[in-house]
């Protein structure tokens, strides 16, 4: 974790769930800091093809729902291998172009794919779509350089925005190998 959480909070509730009988809340309240908390690629391989899945769920102000999603590297300045941000409702690739719009109270599946080595491919993808539903949108982009170190997948809030909630539930990990 990074930054400062102030009165940010996590909960495990039963509250709303996508798949199971509870889901891990970010509960934004006043803090408009800017702070990040990750999962750490400690024990990550150096060949195959990385997946990072979860369900999201937004719920608040519209226009107060800011948050990125990234997965960065161990070394070499812990440098931004994939991401994207979701502001206003809209989910903005890296040139911060609106390339998908989400809707409140829907929850939706997100899956990273970043090959480890050229071997294993030469382009990564992000692919954001509704769990119930026909809506989805995938941001692609060639690999510029791999990954030496995987480091941690990333989960950013962004500052001056706060008051609302995000449920994350059935978050996997997996490397697929030829």
């Amino acid at each position: 974790m990074w930054g400062a959480q102030g009165d940010d909070t996590f909960t495990v509730s039963s509250e709303k769930s996508a798949g199971g009988d509870n889901a891990l809340i970010l509960n934004r309240g006043d803090n408009k800091g800017q702070w990040g908390f990750g999962i750490d690629f400690s024990q990550a391989p150096e060949a195959g093809v990385l997946k990072v899945e979860y369900n999201v769920l937004f719920d608040g102000p519209g226009n107060q729902a800011a948050i990125g999603f990234e997965i960065r590297e161990r070394i070499s300045g812990r440098s931004i291998v994939s991401a994207f941000g979701v502001q206003d409702f809209a989910v903005r690739d890296a040139k911060r172009k609106k390339v998908f719009e989400i809707t409140r109270d829907t929850w939706y599946h997100v899956t990273f794919t970043v090959p480890l080595s050229e071997t294993d491919g030469k382009v990564k993808s992000i692919t954001i779509r509704e769990l119930k539903g026909d809506k989805s949108a995938t941001l692609e982009s060639e690999m510029t350089a791999y990954p030496s170190k995987l480091g941690q997948f990333l989960v950013n809030t962004h500052p001056d925005k706060n008051n609302y909630r995000i449920f994350f539930d059935d978050v996997k990990v997996s490397v697929e190998t030829r």
